[in-house]
């Protein structure tokens, strides 16, 4: 019982991971060879607070209509949180959606997460588990955490403990 309420926290807490400036080399390394010169400028002004929140939705939305993976990411954490713009789940599972299928790996897991738990969407265990596979298979732990979630709890995927063993421990590995 610990375990699945230790899990859900993390569940919960793993949407919150990667922001501009931890993603800024993630579309580079899936194929993305577009120059970033810009998207690194305006990472390091808003980890470095020279520019707000407000701001950065102004330049990530310039970006994202260029169709640069990271920075639909990104303007979709905003959405999602509601930070520096209204939240709109909607907004940002579109954003996430866009990113995803330019391979972007930790749009993918927050997509999942959003299906997961049924944010802005009707909730759907079988497509959440469809997306943590996929981003699991670029090495995002969480995903393979949150999968093992899945089989352990039988939703999405059929019941099986033996598989739910086998992805935690490949996310611990990770």
């Amino acid at each position: 019982m610990k375990i699945i309420a230790f899990a859900g926290a993390l569940l919960v807490m793993a949407v919150a991971i990667p922001t501009a400036h931890a993603c800024t080399s993630a579309s580079a390394a899936y194929g993305d060879t577009r120059p970033r010169e810009g998207l690194y400028v305006l990472d390091d002004a808003i980890l470095h607070g020279v520019m707000t929140t407000t701001d950065s939705v102004i330049w990530f939305a310039t970006y994202a209509d260029q169709g640069i993976a990271e920075a639909q990411y990104n303007l979709a954490v905003l959405y999602e949180r509601g930070d520096g713009v209204a939240k709109d789940e909607a907004k940002a599972i579109d954003l996430y959606r866009r990113a995803a299928e330019q391979k972007f790996p930790q749009a993918k897991f927050n997509l999942g997460v959003m299906h997961h738990l049924g944010v802005g969407t009707p909730q759907n265990h079988a497509e959440a588990a469809r997306l943590y596979r996929l981003a699991a298979g670029h090495g995002i732990a969480h995903a393979h955490f949150n999968l093992g979630l899945l089989y352990f709890e039988g939703k999405g995927v059929p019941r099986d403990e033996t598989e739910a063993l086998r992805w935690c421990k490949s996310a611990a590995s990770q």
